[in-house]
């Protein structure tokens, strides 16, 4: 007597499935990074201290954040300014990062040092502070937008 067995594997649906819940995991963390990052901004005139998130002196202002996924990774940050060309680097760049930008205006250049006021790396540390950040996540932050 002879007995033959056939046996069928799933593992093109199981890495469908598997690719999909990454994606929507990771959808959901940036998601919830950006929605952190816009209530910690306030809306209010004059400059925020040093080490505090920027207040947002326009709508949307800084608060355009958007968010992009490519394959695994997630990259998530403020909207460049339209027709922002005074200084050097990018606005939400000069917020995050601080240091010293230069200003050109009617061929005059000015140099002016501006402190850090975080509010990306902020809203990240906030939420593992809460621990609504996955630890599975890690999280880099790139020096340039």
């Amino acid at each position: 007597m002879r007995y033959s067995a056939r046996i069928t594997t799933f593992f093109d649906k199981l890495a469908k499935k598997v690719k999909d819940s990454n994606n929507q995991a990771l959808n959901k963390t940036c998601a919830l990074i950006r929605k952190e990052a816009i209530e910690k901004m306030r809306r209010r005139p004059g400059a925020a201290r040093a080490g505090f998130p920027p207040h947002n002196h326009v709508k949307p202002g800084l608060k355009a954040i958007a968010y992009d996924i490519q394959g695994e990774q997630g990259f998530i940050g403020p909207l460049k300014f339209r027709g922002s060309k005074f200084f050097n680097r990018p606005v939400p760049n000069i917020h995050e990062f601080g240091g010293i930008a230069v200003g050109v205006s009617f061929g005059r250049s000015s140099v002016a040092r501006y402190p850090e006021r975080s509010f990306m790396y902020s809203a990240v540390k906030n939420l593992q502070r809460k621990n609504k950040l996955a630890s599975q996540f890690t999280i880099t932050f790139r020096s340039n937008f």
